[in-house]
């Protein structure tokens, strides 16, 4: 007689996350606010989450700014919980070989699996499957979701660094679309954000400590 546990029967699941190519596109834009200085490894990627009771989230910070994307579940399939570091220049690298969306053409869903150390992304363009495999950054990526400010304050004088402050045009968005900044006092990081194309943006910036 064979004996069936509970524990040979269960199924590992394996964490997968599916969503338009166009939407991971725009999302993998955060890239922009992720660190260079590779002594600091963790700060020097994108970290993706999802789970199937929390929002899907992709984030990169260098410590002095912070992109999110939080994006919409009602276009993306979840299975399990995932969460993984991707390097900033593979994140690059992604973006620019996934399928740009044409007119009146139909955009291709993009499957993301994780194992462990790895994420493999795959996807079909013009009949034929394409696949890219990347190596995951170790390390434990900040909990910044504290720092976002939730009340606005006055502030008097304050500066910012003026080419983070021009990143927030390089972030996708509608032509001309207004961003709405919330700024929480003058050593409070202020949060720009705005909706476009079922994203929800937020980018925190620092302030830049004026000398007397």
């Amino acid at each position: 007689m064979t004996v069936v546990t509970e524990e040979a029967t269960s199924k590992t699941v394996v964490p997968t996350l599916t969503l338009p190519a166009s939407v991971l596109r725009d999302a993998l834009h955060v890239h922009i606010a992720a660190g260079r200085d590779d002594t600091l490894p963790t700060l020097t990627g994108v970290q993706v989450t999802w789970s199937e009771d929390e929002p899907i989230i992709f984030a990169a910070t260098d410590r002095y700014r912070l992109a999110a994307a939080n994006l919409d579940a009602g276009r993306c399939v979840v299975e399990g919980e995932g969460s993984f570091l991707l390097c900033r220049k593979d994140a690059i690298d992604l973006v620019k070989r996934l399928p740009k969306p044409k007119r009146n053409s139909i955009v291709p869903n993009v499957n993301v699996t994780q194992t462990k150390g790895y994420v493999t992304f795959f996807w079909v363009h013009e009949g034929s499957t394409v696949s890219a495999e990347f190596r995951t950054l170790d390390g434990d990526f900040p909990k910044w979701q504290s720092l976002i400010p939730t009340e606005a304050k006055p502030v008097e004088n304050v500066a910012y660094n003026p080419a983070y402050l021009a990143d927030v045009a390089k972030l996708p968005s509608g032509s001309n679309q207004p961003v709405k900044w919330m700024f929480s006092g003058e050593s409070r990081p202020a949060l720009a954000h705005w909706d476009h194309d079922g994203i929800a943006w937020q980018y925190l910036l620092m302030p830049v400590r004026l000398h007397s």
